[in-house]
């Protein structure tokens, strides 16, 4: 009588399980893990259900719930490899498949909404059944509901441009944000996520219609951004996941994936803030890499763009975007006029020539404007036309550096000692606060020779020593940069 009894009640209240949860299936995936691999499976309201020999279909194979497993009378129950016979997840995108409990999920590259948590981390919702799913730092296995509630569309600010894969140089992968709206946005202490978290740094602002790029020299040691399968997202400073996009197969090397217009449609419609797979990425299409430039569904030819300028540190630095996208490309030459932009490629001073796609410390006297021209030039010795994507003139305040007031920085206080130095010079700068900094030095060209620094470090004041002994003499100059600011150093080297 008393198995009768409790067969009885358990049929009710899985009937019970059944009724107020229609239409609704009694069972979901609360919460689950890739590394390690475990699911929670969720029941409201709780009952007590024998699952021996359930199957869960995964990339890697069935999976087999083991003999003698119930969903306990909490109702929430974790399963792994320690209940489940064969169970593992592929840590980029999977499916999890388990037909008898009516329950279907894909995430990563496999799914559109779901998010494929870092190691040791899970993803995990705010309600039961519905699409606010986010990461979870603190896993809980068996204890539902810790997540925060996913913030689609409540941002201006979205990623823009991914870049995972280049053939024209080296670290040239990127991650682009956009900011949409009329006005700066704060964006510190943000994060971009992939395979690791970026933490952007305190005090960065993104200007209105501007971009913030995460440039492959910064990406953590873990990050990942592979090219045949991966997945971005965007959390804001409360950890909320506010923009996401990812691929399922390699488009090709040197395609970006872009954003047409730039920052997608004008609707906050979630569906337009999401992709996971090629058939699934509604805003994301591809691209020529076009990193700080305008977003174009059609090559441009033989043309650079995007130029683009700042006074930071008391000197000119200048941006481009090469046309990488043509085999036939060769070099890019900057020419300078303090009269008018220079028409020609022999028009004015050439202060550079090189595949590079920046030009920095380049000295103005204050009250004076420089106009800048960057022609590209074919291997056959052909030029671009120019127009105004890459003339910009840049104009030196008396004061010698910028007001930067409105874009505060973390950073100050670089100096160099000794200076003129022969073989090694130290050169020491101070941090407000904490935060990730890039500590670099340039020729007198304006190319890289140098990164002395480059991740996250405490407030204070910092030392880094630089041995100049594989470089020729001449003048360099050091730059520190926290991302939304920057100061530079002119030093002398002298053998």
């Amino acid at each position: 009588m008393r198995k009768i009894i409790l067969m009885a009640l358990t049929l009710l209240a899985a009937g019970f399980c059944m009724a107020i949860s229609n239409p609704l299936p009694p069972y979901s995936i609360s919460e689950y893990s890739t590394s390690p691999p475990w699911i929670e499976l969720y029941c409201d309201p709780f009952y007590d259900s024998l699952l021996s020999g359930v199957v869960i279909h995964t990339m890697g194979g069935d999976a087999v719930i083991d003999s003698g497993v119930v969903v306990p009378l909490e109702g929430v129950l974790v399963l792994d490899s320690g209940n489940t016979s064969g169970f593992t997840l592929n840590s980029e995108g999977d499916s999890i498949v388990i037909p008898e409990l009516f329950v279907e999920i894909a995430y990563g590259c496999m799914g559109a909404y779901s998010v494929p948590p870092l190691p040791n981390e899970s993803a995990a919702w705010s309600y039961r059944h519905n699409a606010s799913l986010n990461f979870c730092l603190a896993p809980s296995p068996g204890d539902w509901g810790h997540a925060a509630e996913c913030l689609w569309g409540q941002t201006q600010v979205v990623i823009n441009e991914v870049n995972s894969t280049c053939t024209w140089g080296t670290e040239c992968r990127f991650v682009e944000l956009f900011n949409r709206s009329a006005s700066p946005v704060d964006i510190s202490d943000w994060q971009i996520v992939c395979n690791d978290r970026y933490y952007i740094p305190s005090s960065t602002y993104i200007p209105a219609g501007g971009h913030y790029i995460l440039d492959e020299r910064l990406f953590p040691s873990d990050f990942g951004l592979s090219p045949n399968c991966d997945n971005v997202y965007l959390l804001d400073g409360s950890e909320h996941l506010v923009d996401q996009t990812g691929w399922s197969s390699n488009h090709g090397d040197d395609v970006s994936f872009m954003r047409f217009p730039n920052g997608g449609p004008d609707t906050m419609s979630f569906d337009d803030y999401t992709g996971f797979s090629d058939e699934t990425s509604i805003c994301f299409s591809d691209g020529f890499p076009s990193r700080g430039a305008p977003n174009r569904y059609q090559s441009p030819g033989l043309r650079i763009i995007g130029i683009r300028a700042d006074t930071l540190g008391g000197y000119a630095n200048i941006y481009w975007t090469n046309p990488i996208w043509l085999t036939v490309f060769d070099q890019a030459i900057l020419r300078k006029s303090m009269i008018e932009f220079p028409r020609t490629p022999f028009d004015g001073d050439l202060i550079f020539e090189g595949r590079e796609q920046e030009y920095l410390f380049d000295q103005i006297t204050p009250g004076q404007t420089a106009y800048y021209t960057v022609f590209a030039r074919s291997g056959c010795g052909d030029y671009s036309i120019p127009d105004s994507e890459c003339q910009i003139s840049v104009y030196m305040p008396l004061v010698g550096i910028e007001d930067e007031g409105t874009l505060p920085g973390n950073i100050s206080l670089l100096e160099c000692y000794p200076n003129p130095f022969n073989s090694s010079a130290t050169i020491s700068y101070s941090l407000q606060g904490s935060g990730r900094i890039e500590l670099t030095i340039h020729n007198i060209a304006g190319q890289r020779v140098a990164t002395l620094a480059s991740g996250g470090l405490s407030a204070g004041r910092h030392r880094t020593v630089w041995d100049a002994s594989g470089v020729s003499s001449g003048v360099y100059f050091a730059r520190l940069s926290d991302g939304n600011r920057s100061l530079g150093l002119k030093i002398t080297l002298l053998k």
